[in-house]
């Protein structure tokens, strides 16, 4: 009787050995994706503006303030987007973050499909 309760200690035990030994051989990369999205981050506003910059000198007769605004927003936008892309590429995510993305739209399409009816139907009696 008592083999089998060390028997379980023993496989708990090697289980948490195995997640200590992954965390461990993780753990560099988890810290230079988190300092690469941070520089994302931080430079973000510096290196938008510069883009618009160049983008003002490529196209100088689109000047207003709103668009110069709107511009700045865009590209910060997609600079962050960019830097938490390579942040995960970094850590070793980026796999599971196209098959999460894909499975959105899957569940997209899905939702839209069994939705039509419902929204129709509001639609018509408006």
């Amino acid at each position: 009787m008592e083999k089998n309760g060390l028997g379980y200690i023993d496989v708990v035990y090697k289980v948490l050995e195995n997640w200590y030994l992954k965390f461990a051989e993780l753990t560099p990369k988890l810290v230079v994706g988190i300092l690469v999205f941070s520089f994302f981050l931080i430079t973000s506003k510096y290196l938008s503006q510069f883009a618009v910059k160049i983008f003002h000198k490529l196209f100088p007769k689109s000047k207003k303030e709103s668009s110069l605004v709107t511009l700045i927003s865009v590209f910060r936008f997609l600079i962050m987007v960019m830097g938490t892309f390579i942040a995960l590429e970094i850590m070793g995510f980026s796999n599971f973050l196209w098959k999460f993305i894909g499975s959105l739209g899957v569940a997209g399409v899905i939702a839209g499909v069994a939705l039509k009816d419902l929204v129709s139907s509001i639609f018509r009696e408006c």
